[in-house]
């Protein structure tokens, strides 16, 4: 079986220069090729808002911009074209499409797919009805979609009667777009996993005023993340002087918190580390009490998954991705969005918690963490598709 990606997102190699590079859809695809019957090639049409042409033509690299590249990583060929973000039905909408369209058929002459898998499906409902006739083509829903969904309500219609089915990256997702009335909606949800591996969980989790708590954030600095929360929170907990967050990630709003925690008097309590590799990450977990990210405007979110195969007491936000994985109380604790008070509250609650109690949701993390493996969830999502090409009579 042939499966041909579409996507503005996958890991790249070779082009130092573009810094979106995103590894989720590869996660899978990674394991895919490994089947005996399995060909996956990717068109990555990748999306770059801040593209200066007129500085690209200064540095002499317009000609790079305009010019496919093409890369293989893990088995995997992928061809990459740069697009420039603009918006919907803007006139400059079709000789994007023209480009995106390019793209797919200068793969296909060679590749001959069984199926299209379009993650980021908005990106390609002007495309996707003139390539590749009659093969199934499925479309996958980020939390991006959404968005312009709502905007731009025809991209309702066009995903719905483009593709033969709509998937979904979590349950929250399913179910705002079912309130949109997609026509073609599964229920099926296309969970990412985490590399599987044994906790890095070094001791039991036991609150004491003797002894700090630990809390831990893993991401990029930016405003939806809302690591503002945490910090005003622990400027005003009874327990301030016991939590130590440990903050993993860079991005532009790193010096606002750093001056927000010296503002609350806990600059001495914040440690911002910068980046660290995965197995570093994993290990700071694993040392971890409280792993925290009450971020908006999240897909699902792999590094909550993470902490909580690493067995921390995992704090996300109601309805975002990881809500439906997170059971509030059971195996981690969910916030509502966008509220200081309520991730206050979170903590409080938290530190409150008998050690009894504790043990059970840390343990009940690390075995939800263990179900959403990497390998069980990539062959999980191409058991799907190969049911949708058999019930299309197509090769699976």
């Amino acid at each position: 079986m042939n499966i041909l990606i579409l996507t503005p997102l996958y890991k790249i190699s070779g082009r130092e220069s573009l810094e979106r590079n995103t590894e989720v859809i590869h996660h899978f695809a990674k394991y895919w090729v490994n089947e005996p019957d399995v060909n996956v090639q990717v068109v990555n049409t990748y999306l770059n808002p801040g593209r200066n042409l007129l500085f690209l033509l200064k540095k002499g690299e317009l000609k790079k911009y305009f010019t496919p590249f093409d890369y293989e990583v893990d088995g995997i060929k992928v061809h990459l074209v740069e697009v420039q973000q603009i918006p919907f039905q803007n006139k400059f909408w079709k000789f994007q499409n023209k480009t995106i369209c390019k793209a797919i058929e200068d793969v296909t002459k060679t590749f001959k797919p069984d199926v299209i898998l379009a993650h980021f499906p908005v990106r390609y409902t002007g495309v996707i009805d003139s390539v590749c006739g009659n093969v199934p083509k499925i479309a996958v829903m980020h939390y991006t979609d959404l968005w312009i969904s709502q905007k731009h309500m025809y991209q309702v219609e066009s995903i719905g009667s483009k593709f033969d089915v709509t998937f979904t990256r979590s349950k929250s997702l399913l179910e705002e777009s079912k309130k949109l009335g997609i026509k073609n909606l599964s229920d099926f949800i296309v969970y990412s996993g985490v590399p599987y591996a044994e906790s890095r969980r070094s001791a039991d989790i036991a609150f004491s005023k003797d002894k700090p708590v630990k809390l831990l954030y893993v991401g990029k600095l930016i405003e939806r993340k809302h690591l503002d929360y945490v910090i005003k929170a622990m400027g005003q907990l009874k327990w301030k002087k016991n939590l130590m967050l440990t903050v993993v990630g860079e991005g532009p709003e790193k010096q606002r918190f750093e001056e927000l925690s010296k503002k609350y008097g806990i600059e001495g309590q914040v440690r911002f580390i910068g980046k660290l590799t995965r197995e570093e990450v994993y290990r700071a977990m694993g040392d971890a009490d409280i792993f925290i990210m009450p971020s908006v405007e999240e897909t699902l979110g792999l590094v909550y998954l993470e902490a909580m195969m690493n067995g921390c007491l995992t704090v996300g936000t109601k309805g975002e991705g990881i809500d439906g994985i997170i059971e509030d109380g059971k195996n981690g604790f969910l916030v509502d969005p966008g509220s200081e008070k309520s991730v206050v509250e979170t903590l409080q609650r938290i530190l409150r918690l008998p050690n009894d109690e504790i043990q059970q949701i840390s343990l009940a993390a690390t075995e939800t963490g263990k179900v959403f493996n990497e390998p069980d969830m990539a062959k999980r999502y191409l058991n799907k598709i190969r049911q949708l090409v058999r019930e299309k009579g197509g090769n699976a």
